[in-house]
């Protein structure tokens, strides 16, 4: 155990590139990323790298740059999600006045494709890429897989004994 006492930080990095990250309104850059990644390296936080893949905003150059940032990260776990258009959200709306919505229910892995302009084939790629850049050894993957399932009353995720906010 690190001398902070926090094992986990599960951060929404959610791209790598500058670009997606100002479309999704995350106030955060992918230098300041990469320096959270560094001081969780520094003091001994294993990361898992939530990464979202086909936003409406994102091209080809955007996910090459998403694959890198997690190449450099080299999460303990990476989560990659494609986007789905959820209806409420500003990017719903936004993807609806475009008229570029395919599929409104389902789920955010790249098995079918949500709205139109996304090589969803390409995003799969970069899928593969990046689980292969994650660091945790399989058995602990396996106990970290099934201890992530279960989530307290709040639906906040419990790992082991120990909260994770």
């Amino acid at each position: 155990r690190n001398v902070l006492g926090l094992e986990w930080a599960i951060i929404g990095f959610e791209s790598g590139s500058n670009k997606v990250l100002r479309s999704l309104n995350k106030n955060a850059t992918r230098e300041m990323n990469l320096k959270a990644a560094e001081n969780c390296h520094k003091y001994g936080i294993r990361i898992f790298a939530n990464i979202m893949f086909g936003t409406p905003a994102e091209g080809k150059e955007d996910v090459d740059q998403t694959v890198d940032m997690v190449r450099i990260i080299k999460p303990s776990n990476v989560s990659p999600t494609t986007f789905m258009p959820y209806p409420g959200s500003y990017l719903y709306d936004e993807c609806k006045r475009k008229g570029i919505i395919i599929a409104e229910g389902g789920n955010r892995v790249a098995n079918q494709a949500k709205i139109k302009g996304i090589d969803y084939d390409y995003i799969n790629q970069a899928i593969q890429k990046c689980w292969q850049y994650q660091s945790l050894p399989v058995e602990e993957q396996e106990f970290f897989d099934n201890r992530l399932k279960k989530l307290d009353e709040r639906g906040v995720m419990i790992l082991a004994e120990n909260k994770i906010v």
